[in-house]
């Protein structure tokens, strides 16, 4: 069986903790191929940071929708997305809905990668926060 471990996402945020826990996935994931994908404005600092490392890099999408506010509140599928909502709008300054706004684009990443490889690959697991 062909395991594939996907990691991507915004690469900034999360390169910490990308340094610190790729040894422990790949030890958990020991027989998998590990692909990395990030916006094509992060190349640099993810070579600098994993020169061995191959990372696919993508045009980040231009989201023309907001996944919480563009919804209307009858469609509502779940309590939690209703108090996640609530959440986003407390935060101070309007930040909270501009940082949601970029939710989907971890969903895109990795469909995008995953395009390129599934055709190898009986079970693919994503690891997202980067």
């Amino acid at each position: 069986m062909r395991v594939a471990v996907c990691v991507s996402g915004k690469f900034e945020s999360a390169k910490d903790l990308i340094i610190s826990n790729n040894s422990i996935l790949k030890d958990k994931f020991c027989d998998a191929d590990f692909y990395y994908a990030t916006w094509d404005y992060y190349k640099d600092s993810f070579l600098n940071t994993f020169p061995k490392y191959e990372c696919f890099y993508f045009q980040e999408p231009e989201i023309e929708y907001h996944p919480y506010k563009d919804i209307n509140p009858k469609n509502y599928i779940s309590a939690r997305f209703k108090e996640a909502f609530k959440y986003i709008k407390k935060k101070k300054d309007g930040k909270g809905m501009e940082w949601s706004s970029h939710h989907t684009k971890q969903i895109i990443i990795h469909s995008w990668l995953t395009d390129l490889i599934s055709d190898k690959y009986d079970i693919i697991i994503r690891i997202f926060n980067i």
